[in-house]
């Protein structure tokens, strides 16, 4: 408890409408049609209430499945 338990988490970088963060979670939910073959380099962010953060990068590879019978 208290203003350091909650974390927030923030896409700073990489984000085209494709994706989105839940802010509480940090979980990435993808919101759009993602292109197959294409990679998504993502910045996140994650700050507690006193300022203290860290950030990575989030690397999203789209490969595209054969579901085609042969």
């Amino acid at each position: 408890k208290g203003p350091n338990s909650k974390v927030e988490y923030i896409i700073t970088a990489g984000d085209k409408g494709d994706v989105r963060i839940d802010r509480a979670t940090g979980e990435i939910y993808v919101v759009s049609t993602l292109k197959p073959g294409t990679v998504y380099l993502l910045n996140v962010s994650a700050a507690d209430g006193k300022g203290l953060a860290a950030s990575t990068v989030v690397n999203i590879t789209v490969v595209d499945v054969n579901d085609h019978k042969p």
